[in-house]
């Protein structure tokens, strides 16, 4: 690591202080800025929301490179996707859901023909 020094100035130092004001910044001013704001049931129930949006985006595209097989990959989001329908718990539908996909794996040479 490079850190280059003037004096008893460690502009490493500096750069981790500025970066952390930089961050920092955007979260605090919305934070006093909306303090006396109210929001509308629609809004409240749409920022509710975008934490479980944003993470099924994220989320999605890596279940079919989480396995070795896009079939079993398939049938464990479809088995994940028709659990959350039922409002199960989060940990159980991970759990059953990894189950379902190593049952899955175990069975699937002999169900598409190939041998490993």
């Amino acid at each position: 690591m490079i850190s280059f020094s003037l004096g008893s100035v460690n502009y490493l130092a500096l750069m981790i202080i500025a970066m952390a004001v930089a961050t920092l910044i955007p979260r605090i001013i919305p934070l006093f800025a909306m303090r006396n704001i109210k929001i509308t049931g629609y809004w409240e129930n749409f920022f509710k929301l975008v934490p479980y949006g944003i993470l099924g985006v994220l989320t999605f595209p890596k279940i079919f490179g989480a396995t070795s097989s896009p079939i079993s990959a398939i049938i464990g989001g479809a088995v994940a996707l028709g659990l959350s329908l039922f409002k199960i718990k989060m940990v159980y539908i991970i759990i059953i859901s990894v189950v379902v996909v190593f049952i899955v794996e175990l069975f699937l040479p002999s169900v598409t023909g190939t041998t490993s």
